[in-house]
């Protein structure tokens, strides 16, 4: 759990966020919270379809504003989903079957981590849970002393975990024993969220809360190096607030990391030098094809960026306080979804609005993809299912 200054950190930072000074919680509801300062912008028109639902089911249990951490997983015939309630479930991908069904006994803020056949998620109590990705069957609990909001990443037979108070552990991917752990300080004022670490030949990169990025060794846990990719600025401690609270983005060896009232930075690994900074603030987690990044503003403006340089390619203001999520690319289509239940589809070369589906209640998170199809989770803990037309 939060130590008691970082409880009432957060409980002062939201209170200074419902007079509308900053924007708190992570993925949609930071998006919803930031729409309302102003009048959203209203449902744009499209003249085209949208994509084709292949199937939607109860994952077990609707989201509130704390557990937006939850994403599915998706593995090679599979995806696996967690609700707030403690149920993590796997359905076939094709058909939507329900292949089996576990149960944690504390409510679940983090997940699902998947990979080594495991299903990896966090409890609010500070438990890291693994699961038997075949059957379900619970493989071991390990507590790690602080609570989890980022979804945990595993690698070389290594789980990774994050916690909101700076420390990062390795857990043994058989056994849930700690290998090892480190903890980086971080403000008393941030965003509530984690992003969780991006892996590169071996090594996790992590961005915090104070707009640095830190190399560990994935097997061993030792740091590496760590570097400033973003500047604080302003007048006072919610003017200078920075937060990389979103997942890097790893393109070959060039990192993309996004921050909330910073930057878009461009990092080769390499020689640890920026290669191009973007005055784009956005706490949400980035995408990209062949030429572009492309980045949903804390605003809702979804931007596409030329990867080589970082100058602006196209704007679409359409969906602007919407409560838009972050992006997600599939077939030259770029989706986001909204505050009020709705999947945008646009066009990644112009930014053009093309079509939208409506999935019910409000997007929980920004959609995940394996290629062929989309997976939505909304706020009322369904997961849709689309595929392109």
């Amino acid at each position: 759990m939060l130590s008691t200054s970082r409880k009432f950190a957060h409980i002062s930072l939201i209170a200074m966020l419902s007079i509308g000074l900053a924007a708190c919680g992570t993925g949609g509801e930071k998006s919803q919270r930031l729409a309302e300062r102003k009048a959203p912008a209203p449902l744009p028109k499209v003249s085209g379809e949208g994509m084709v639902e292949r199937w939607s089911k109860d994952t077990g249990g609707s989201f509130s504003s704390q557990y937006s951490s939850i994403a599915p997983a998706i593995g090679t015939d599979r995806v696996f989903t967690a609700s707030p309630d403690g149920q993590v479930t796997a359905f076939t991908t094709d058909t939507g079957a329900t292949l089996w069904e576990a149960k944690t006994e504390d409510p679940i803020s983090a997940g699902v981590g998947y990979g080594a056949s495991l299903a990896v998620v966090a409890t609010s109590e500070g438990d890291v849970v693994g699961f038997d990705a075949n059957n379900g069957a619970q493989v071991w609990s390990s507590y790690v002393g602080g609570e989890v909001l980022a979804q945990p990443v595993i690698a070389n037979d290594i789980v990774i975990v994050r916690t909101v108070d700076g420390k990062v552990l390795g857990l043994r991917v058989t056994s849930g024993e700690r290998d090892w752990a480190f903890q980086r300080s971080v403000p008393g004022l941030s965003l509530r969220g984690t992003g969780r670490p991006v892996v590169y030949e071996g090594v996790a990169v992590n961005g915090f809360s104070n707009g640095k990025i830190v190399a560990s060794e994935v097997d061993t846990g030792r740091v590496l190096w760590e570097l400033g990719v973003s500047k604080t600025r302003g007048r006072n401690e919610i003017e200078r607030l920075i937060d990389i609270d979103a997942q890097p983005l790893l393109i070959g060896s060039v990192l993309y990391t996004a921050a909330y009232q910073g930057e878009i930075s461009a990092l080769a690994l390499g020689s640890r030098k920026v290669l191009w900074r973007s005055e784009i603030s956005s706490h949400r987690e980035l995408d990209s094809d062949d030429n572009h990044i492309f980045v949903t503003t804390d605003e809702g403006v979804v931007v596409a960026i030329d990867r080589l340089n970082g100058t602006e390619r196209w704007r679409q203001t359409g969906l602007e306080r919407r409560g838009v999520t972050g992006p997600t690319l599939i077939g030259g289509k770029l989706l986001v979804g909204d505050g009020d239940g709705y999947v945008h589809i646009l066009d990644s070369t112009t930014g053009a609005i093309t079509g939208r589906n409506k999935v019910g209640s409000s997007v929980q998170r920004r959609s995940e993809t394996d290629g062929k199809f989309v997976y939505t989770l909304t706020r009322n803990g369904d997961l849709t299912v689309f595929s392109l037309r």
